[in-house]
Formats: C-alpha cells, structure tokens, sequence
C-alpha cells in the first residue's frame, strides 16, 4: 500500500524533486566548502525506490520493487533540461548506476538520449554516480 506522501506526489503528479545546492560567500569557514558549489539536482519523486511497494513474502526476507517508466523518466530529464535553459546553465548531466541496475539505468539514459538530442544549446553528458561524484569533488567546473 502506499504511504499518505506518496498518494499526495501521486495525485498531485509532483513526479520531480528539485534539490538546489549553493555555497554563499563568507560561509567557507563555518561550512568548511572551500570551493564555488552551484548544482542543481533532480530527481524522480513518484517512481523507482519511491514507488514503496514493499512486503515480506516471507518471515525476515523482505522485497522492494522498484518501477521506472520511459514516460516518466522522460518527462523528468525534459524538465531538468527545460530548467537549464530557464536559468542560464549549458550543462544537463545524469547520474546512472547501470552496472548495478542495467535495465532500468538504461531505460533511463535513453530517455536522456532522446531528450537531449532536442536541445542542441544545452551539453547533455551521462556518468555512473561513483564517476559523478568524483568529478564534482575534483572539477571546478564540474
């Protein structure tokens, strides 16, 4: 059964979390971030792990299904890109974990692919999230 936030974001098609990180200047010494951070990170918020669909077939083992659409995906990496142009930014970048979840992660990089090829003024690039994260932590311009 799903959780009274999830009929909410459900009902409401709230189906993308935005997630704005920016550093100040002046708060390098009490946030101990010694480097620019303006990154903005989207997500799905209606499917994969936020499906909760859970249960336990058996006592102590239990399941959790995770459901990604090419339609919603889509319309995910559609607004990140629309966002980018909105707000001045050139670069659109998704993080994938196909080595962990390869069908679902390509679904998804397709649904980027195709997305991105419709907005030529916008870089679209793709990295695993491991490869992701190292790239911010050691790029300026990441």
């Amino acid at each position: 059964e799903q959780t009274k936030n999830m009929k909410v974001k459900t009902i409401m098609d709230l189906y993308v979390d935005v997630i704005e990180c920016k550093s100040f200047p002046g708060l390098e010494k009490m946030t101990r971030v010694h480097k620019k951070i303006d990154i903005v990170i989207m997500r799905q918020n209606t499917e994969g792990e936020y499906v909760s669909l859970e249960h336990e077939p058996v006592r102590n083992v239990l399941e959790n299904v995770q459901i990604i659409t090419y339609y919603n995906t889509k319309r995910v990496c559609e607004y990140a890109f629309n966002y980018a142009i909105d707000n001045g930014r050139s670069k659109v970048t998704l993080l994938h974990n196909q080595d962990v979840n390869p069908l679902t992660e390509n679904l998804m990089r397709e649904a980027f692919d195709d997305v991105a090829s419709k907005y030529p003024d916008i870089q679209g690039e793709k990295h695993s999230v491991n490869h992701g994260l190292k790239m911010l932590v050691k790029d300026e311009k990441a």
